[in-house]
Parts: C-alpha cells; structure tokens; sequence
C-alpha cells in the first residue's frame, strides 16, 4: 500500500473496493486514475461511506497526475462527503490534496482554510505524521503567497518534529518541501541587488536538504516521491553549476515521470531542462525546450512553472536579439506576476479579516478588518512598481532596465534613431565603505544617484544595477550628446560637496560608453561595460567610449 493514502475502509461495496485496490496497486498513475475513475463512477448511488471512500482515492490520483485546477474543484466535493462521514485520516489527506492544488494554480485563500483544518484535525487525533504533513502544506502555502521567510520557519519546525518521529515518510516528506520552499525563496531574491548574496547561501543551504531526501526516497514505497525528489535536486544543480550532474539527472527523471504519467513533474523538469541550456549559452535550444511546454495544461495551471518559463524565454530571446519576442515574454511574466500578488496580498487581508473576526476580545469593529484589507489592496498596486525599484536608492533596478532595453533596443530599430548606454561604477567603492563605514557608503550611493538626476535629462533612464553600478539609456542620443552629458556628470561629481556626508570623502567615478549605430544594438550595454573596465584600467576618474562606438 502506498504510505502517502490511507487504505480505503473494508466495509465498503465490494466491486469499488475491488477497483481501489486495483488502483492503488498500479505502477503507472495514468492507469491508477483510470481505476480510480472507474470505482467513483461505480459508487454512484452505493452508500455515502463508499461514495466518499471512492471520492478519497480519486482525489489523490487526480492530484497526482498533475490535473490541479480538476482536483481542487474536485477535492471540495469529496470534502463535503467526508465530513459526513468517520474517516479523519481520509480527510485530512484531502484537504491536504486540495489545498496543495489550490495553492500551485494560486488560491491561496482556500489553500490557508485547508491547511488549518487538516492540521486541525491531525492535532485532535493525536496523529503527528498528519500534523507534520499539514505543517509542510501550511509552509507551502506562505511560500507561494509571498512570504518564504514564515515558509521556511514553519517547514524547518515541521523537519524537526519529523526527525523526532523517525517514521520514513514524513521526514522525507518535510526535507523535500523545505527544499521546495527555499528554492521559492532563492527564485525571489535572486534578482534583488541587495539580497544577492543571501540568495546564495539560500542556494547553498538546499543541496544538502534535496540530497538527504533523494538518499531516504528508496526506503518508501512510492516512486512518484522518489521522482519529485530527484527533479527538485536536479533543479538546484542546475543552479549550483553542475550542469553534467544536473543534464543525467533531469534526463533520467523526465524518462520515469513521462512513463509513470507524472504530467506536473514532466512540466517542471522540462522547464529545469531548459534553464539549464538557457546557463550554458544555448539560447536556441533553451527556446525550442521551453516551448516545447507552455502549451501543457499541467504548466498553464501551475504558476510558479509559469513564471519560471516565462522569465527563462525572456533572457533567451533577449540574448538572440529577439527584441519582440523577449518584450512578450516579459510582459507575461510581469503580468503573471502581477495577478499572483494580488492574490497573495488578498489571501493575507482575506486572514487577516478571520483572524480578527475570531478575537472578540480583541475587536472593536469590523470596520477595522476591512480597513486593514483595503490597505493591502492599495498596496498591491504599488507593488509591481516596488519590484522594479532599488532599496536604496529609488532607482530603477536591474529587472526594469532589462524591460526599458528591450523596449528601447526596439524603437531604435524601429525608428532608426541612435541609441546610447552609459556604465557607471564609483572608484574604490570598497575604500569608501572601510574607511567611512557602510552608512556614509549608502549615503554616498544616494548623493550618486541625485547627481545622476540632475545631470541628465528628464527622459533619460537611470539604473543602479550592482553595489556600485549604475547604467543610464538615452534613446534617440547620438555619441557626440552622450559624451557631453557624462563629461558633465564627472564634474558635477567632482564639484559635489562630499563633506557634508564625512571629512576627506572625495568621489569619482569611471564611465563607459556606447552609443548605436555603428555599435549592434543587442551589444550596447557589453561594450558600455567594457568601456568602462577600460576607464578603470586607464587609471579611473574618465569616460571611456566603446572602440565600437569611436
């Protein structure tokens, strides 16, 4: 029997339980939802203690085999069965399916009721393996809405109770999800300057969490764990650089999930397949891979694979010069992103609300609740606004200058107009900081930043996109137009009173520039960068123009 499902009940109609037998005991979970399907079919019109056995088994398979929109809907039904009926363990694994459905097509709001009534449920039980299961849900759930930090508390609580228990299943169970929970959290700040580094040590702290839940998978008798488990490790090679390691395994798992019918898997993998030509430079064939996908229906249901896909064809087309293509594929991502945001700041409001319509002791009015959801909803239209902003400074981040590019590199093209792009790093940042401290090194950062505003002009585009880096486009601006403007903004940074900020801070900055034509547009921001190692070489404190571009 399977350690993921409960055993259907023996009082039930004997030709059903025939077929939940019969399904539970298929190798291949395309043929264990056939006999599933076949039994629930069967029960119509048995007793409510067959019926809602049958709906447990289906349940199961159906989220299995990836139909994740199907099983939440249909989790709800089975779920109305269950509750009528003496099956706890039976239902708190339903509610367990419906809301890991739920929470991957992104309802967050119904994944959180499920979570909580299935750990509810477990706790009243006394069953720990139900509550640590509930828990890895309920980590998933914050994950996926938003929060991976409270994901990862939850997730390592729920490792914890699952060493103390020492049962095989559910340890392996919480490895691979806190696994999955913190590569969610190393997807979301991976992009973010300031939480660049962080995002490393998150990657490096999964490895060993996937590889012990690859090492355990054997001990259970369920292949599909053992799939999903290999997949996720895959996935974090494909990040850690081990691309050899990562193209054999990934290989080895899309092969057993296609001949097992793990439809969600497959989709995953795929995408992980893709990533990873996408690392070594073959953007033609990371296209082909990843399109290859977005037509399944277990990747259009599943965001977080979704999203993945989308930002993945974004750089490769990007890097082939697809300037339209790649704007499509960013424009879906952000779209996609968008729409998920506001479903997690809703779902947050949506519990906010019940959690203080539960403390009567607490509430002084319903007024209030609603006040607080509003105020989430109004910060859900700033917060597509916030992700493409700096901390620090308020500029534009490095996610938006990828966007402005794309559209820029295709209205020169369009319009046949120069277009120009100046690199920027600030001289012996690092001195700055050990010497003056990282406050007065932020705060030189801040005075950059307002030095860059007001040398340039209004419908000029500035970016800080590293430590110290900061890039400006300037469309329709020919070589000659740049070049002034940078030699304006080395003087005003020269003639800047650094004082204010600490006794003897003197700044400067080396600039690389290229401007298009001659230079190829997909190249600008390349050859501005090497312009500007060459500023840095030639001694610092200079603007540099791209030998493409002189």
């Amino acid at each position: 029997m399977n350690p993921a499902i409960s055993p259907p009940p023996g009082n039930i109609a004997r030709a059903v339980l025939e077929l939940l037998v019969r399904a539970t005991e298929a190798k291949a979970v395309a043929d264990a939802y056939v006999f599933s399907t076949d039994a629930w079919e069967l029960s119509e019109g048995c007793d409510e203690l067959t019926r809602a056995a049958a709906g447990h088994v289906r349940c199961f398979y159906m989220y299995r085999s990836g139909r994740l929109v199907e099983s939440a809907n249909f989790g709800l039904d089975v779920l109305r069965l269950l509750r009528r009926v003496s099956l706890p363990s039976h239902l708190s694994e339903v509610l367990r399916w419906t809301g890991f459905s739920a929470c991957e097509t992104g309802d967050f709001t119904l994944a959180i009721d499920l979570a909580t009534e299935s750990y509810r449920i477990a706790e009243g039980e006394g069953d720990m393996r139900g509550r640590i299961i509930a828990m890895t849900l309920l980590g998933g759930v914050f994950e996926r809405s938003g929060d991976p930090w409270q994901a990862e508390r939850i997730m390592r609580n729920a490792l914890d109770l699952a060493r103390e228990l020492k049962e095989p299943y559910p340890l392996v169970t919480s490895l691979n999800n806190l696994g999955a929970v913190l590569i969610g959290k190393f997807y979301t700040m991976r992009d973010s300057i300031t939480d660049r580094e962080e995002a490393e040590r998150v990657l490096l702290s999964i490895h060993p969490l996937v590889k012990e839940a690859v090492t355990l998978a054997p001990t259970i008798d369920d292949q599909f764990i053992l799939t999903l488990t290999r997949g996720n490790l895959g996935e974090v090679l494909v990040h850690l650089e081990e691309y050899d390691e990562a193209e054999t395994l990934l290989a080895t798992v899309f092969e057993e999930a296609v001949a097992r019918g793990y439809r969600a898997i497959q989709g995953r993998v795929k995408c992980s397949q893709g990533e990873l030509l996408l690392a070594r430079g073959d953007f033609s064939g990371a296209i082909a891979t990843l399109d290859s996908i977005r037509v399944l229906e277990t990747v259009r249901e599943h965001v977080a694979t979704q999203l993945r896909l989308h930002y993945a064809l974004y750089v490769a087309h990007r890097s082939l010069g697809n300037d339209s293509h790649a704007l499509a594929e960013l424009e879906q991502f952000r779209l996609l992103e968008s729409r998920r945001s506001i479903e997690q700041l809703r779902a947050k409001s949506e519990l906010m609300v019940t959690r203080f319509e539960a403390d009567e002791n607490k509430r002084r009015s319903i007024e209030q609740a609603y006040e607080l959801a509003r105020q989430q909803a109004k910060r859900a239209a700033a917060l597509q606004k916030l992700a493409l902003q700096d901390d620090l400074t308020g500029l534009p981040n490095r996610r938006a200058l990828d966007a402005r590019m794309a559209r820029a590199v295709e209205r020169a093209r369009e319009s046949e107009s120069p277009l120009s792009v100046v690199m920027i790093d600030i001289d012996r940042f690092k001195s700055i900081n050990d010497r003056f401290g990282h406050l007065t090194g932020d705060r030189t950062l801040n005075e950059v930043a307002a030095v860059l505003r007001a040398t340039f002009r209004i419908g000029d585009f500035i970016a800080r996109t590293g430590g110290e880096e900061f890039v400006v486009v300037l469309e329709e601006t020919d070589l000659r137009a740049t070049n002034l403007l940078c030699e304006a903004f080395r003087t005003n940074l020269l003639e800047h009173s650094w004082a204010k900020l600490a006794a003897e801070l003197f700044v400067t900055a080396s600039v690389g520039i290229a401007c298009s034509p001659p230079g190829e547009l997909d190249e600008l921001l390349d050859l501005a960068d090497q312009a500007m190692y060459r500023a840095k070489e030639s001694g610092r404190n200079r603007a540099v123009v791209s030998a493409a571009a002189a």
